[in-house]
């Protein structure tokens, strides 16, 4: 047997080879897939609302100053009651003008001039009067209010470490049940590009009423939620 088909001789048997340990030795990994969701309930501790200034006039110059006079004087109310400039945003402003059809034509009718404010109130107890105070100073319109938690870290913490110990939990049970053991864990996944999902339960109310009976309001509870999927070696 000459050199040239000694090497195809061993090329050969080592394919053979190749091809034995991948057929004849499969990975027969037993493994447990479960889920696990944690929730943690928190009080809100601002308030985020939008406030609107709407005038109408056939005139449009009329329309426009008498909206900004407005809204100039709902941004000086809502800072003689404690807000700060930078929780105030005007962030939206329209003008249009309103028409009909008739038979023939296109009849136009008043000019609408709509002027948006945001406002986030870091002391809840205070939103009552603040709607009461904007109001009385021009705003027309309350088109948002939006309850939210400035700090929610902790509380994401704590909805991780509860999700991963119902989903060992439930793998253990899982695994007991089958006459199995728990392994190692070998993947853990959470869901929504880990952010917390957060929904208001309206099962807790506050009433904020005072002595000049402001705007009641109900803050409700936030929930702040994180699902994760997780997998473990069965022994």
């Amino acid at each position: 047997m000459n050199f040239v088909a000694k090497a195809l001789v061993i090329v050969a048997s080592l394919f053979l080879f190749s091809c034995k340990e991948k057929v004849f030795t499969p990975q027969s990994e037993r493994t447990v897939s479960v889920q696990g969701r944690g929730e943690v309930l928190l009080e809100p501790d601002s308030v985020s609302i939008i406030f609107s200034v709407s005038s109408e006039s056939w005139d449009v110059n009329v329309a426009t100053k008498d909206a900004a006079t407005r809204m100039t004087a709902v941004q000086a109310a809502l800072k003689d009651n404690g807000i700060e400039e930078k929780y105030i945003s005007i962030f939206d402003y329209s003008i249009h003008q309103e028409y009909d059809y008739t038979v023939d034509k296109r009849r136009y009718r008043n000019y609408i001039v709509n002027n948006k404010i945001r406002v986030q109130i870091n002391d809840i107890t205070a939103a009552g009067n603040i709607i009461d105070v904007a109001i009385k100073a021009g705003a027309n319109e309350l088109s948002d209010l939006t309850y939210n938690i400035n700090n929610d870290q902790e509380a994401v913490k704590q909805a991780r470490l509860l999700a991963i110990k119902q989903a060992e939990d439930t793998a253990q049970m899982l695994a007991g049940a089958t006459g199995a053991q728990l392994g190692k864990i070998l993947t853990i996944r959470e869901y929504s590009n880990n952010q917390p999902y957060i929904e208001t339960k309206r099962t807790v109310a506050a009433s904020f009423a005072s002595a000049n009976d402001s705007t009641p309001l109900a803050t409700g509870i936030k929930t702040v939620s994180v699902s994760v999927e997780a997998v473990w070696e069965l022994q």
